[in-house]
Parts: C-alpha cells; structure tokens; sequence
C-alpha cells in the first residue's frame, strides 16, 4: 500500500494536546510500520495567525476559500487522486473540521485514513467531523453572547483603558481554556463513539475504559455512566440536526 504522510500545525498548545508535529509523526508512522505500507511524499502544512480554519456564528464556510487556505492539503488530494496512495493524517482534525472540506475531498476520488481510528467508515467519519464543526461554532456563539452581554452593561470593549494586560492576559486564559475543553470534548466523544459502535460496550464498561486509559472530563473529572449517557445524547441530538 502506498501512502502519503500529512501533518497539520498551527499553534503551540497543538504540541501540548498531542497534536504538535512531533506527535502527529509518532502515530503516522506507527501505522505504516505496523502495515508495512510505503509512504512516497510527505506534506507538512503550516498555518499562519491569519491562516487558521475559523467556524464563525456569522458567517457560513465556502469551498473555495477553504480550499485557498490549504494548499498542501491541495496537493496531496491531487497526488492520491494520480497515485491511488491514501493519505494518512493522525486523527479527523488534521485533516479538517469542516464537512463541507471533507465531503470534497472524498467526493475527489481521494483516500484518506485517520491512523488513531483506522476502521473508521465514512458515516463515523462524517458525524465526528459534524460534531467537532459544531463543537467550535458553540465556542463562537458563546464568545459573540458575552461581548454582546459586555456592551449591554456599558463596557466598551473599544476603549485603551479597557485594553490593559490584565485584560489581554485574562481573555487570552479564557480563549485558551474554551480550545483546551473543546479538544478533551471532542476527544472523549470519538473515544466514546469507537466504544459504544465498535466494542458494542455498556454505558459502565466505556466509563470504566476511559477511565483506565486516563481520560478525564473538561472539568478534570473521571467519567461515570451519567457523563458518558449525556455524551451519548448529545452525540444523537447533534447527528440528527446536521445535515450530512
């Protein structure tokens, strides 16, 4: 089997959460090892401050501008399409959070393989992917109803008094922590979906496993079957709303 390695970086908490270069080509190349495949090009794509995929509450994605966004990504696809190679990223992110992006590239003729859920089919892969697209739209309506509630108490979020570094500091902590939960949610529910769909087990069992292998909850808490029954129906509420 041939295969093209890609990796997506953009900002240093990546490196933390697993998702920084380093851990990206740990996992990939894990999995050509361990297949015995052969990887004929690697795409290593790099996105500026300005460059990054944005899910906002105004504004609805377009192909076209997501596509002149990736230009490696571009290039593999073109290069799986000439080569029947499969590209192998780490996990759905790398690849993009946007059906939109995704359902292109598979309707293309290209191959791709998340190599940490190998045996993903395609309807897995479009409901982790509609789920991690609403998951940052959440973090974007949350973020536009608390300027919206600043301004209605008066807090003129334009002023330079405003802008000072403790300002900056603490809504910078709060950007971060809303990334950081939103990465341990999408993380639990892909963990969760491969239980519950691929091991067939009970609610206790996926809370028992997570727990073992050291997940916890955005809050820092271990999993318990009432936590993993909320994941769940929030997983077939989302599923049912998105479109796919």
């Amino acid at each position: 089997m041939k295969v093209i390695e890609f990796y997506r970086v953009s900002t240093q908490r990546q490196g933390q959460s697993g998702l920084g270069q380093q851990g990206q080509e740990r996992d990939v190349r894990e999995y050509i090892r361990s297949t015995g495949a052969t990887s004929i090009a690697t795409f290593i794509e790099v996105e500026s401050g300005g460059n990054k995929d944005r899910i906002s509450a105004d504004k609805a994605p377009v192909l076209s501008q997501l596509l002149a966004k990736r230009p490696k990504l571009h290039e593999a696809i073109k290069l799986s399409i000439e080569t029947g190679a499969v590209i192998l990223v780490k996990e759905l992110s790398r690849l993009t959070r946007f059906s939109l992006l995704m359902n292109y590239i598979a309707a293309s003729g290209a191959r791709f393989v998340c190599v940490n859920s190998p045996n993903d089919d395609m309807t897995i892969l479009r409901i982790k992917c509609a789920l991690h697209e609403d998951e940052l739209l959440k973090v974007s309506q949350r973020t536009k109803a608390a300027l919206k509630s600043k301004k209605l108490q008066g807090f003129n979020l334009g002023t330079p008094q405003n802008l000072t570094n403790e300002h900056r500091l603490k809504g910078s902590q709060s950007r971060q922590k809303q990334v950081q939960e939103s990465i341990i949610s999408r993380q639990s529910i892909d963990k969760i979906l491969d239980l519950r769909l691929k091991e067939k087990m009970t609610l206790k069992q996926i809370a028992d496993k997570l727990n073992h292998l050291g997940y916890k909850t955005p809050r820092g808490l271990e999993f318990k079957t009432g936590t993993v029954d909320m994941y769940l129906r929030r997983h077939q509420k989302d599923s049912e709303s998105v479109t796919v």
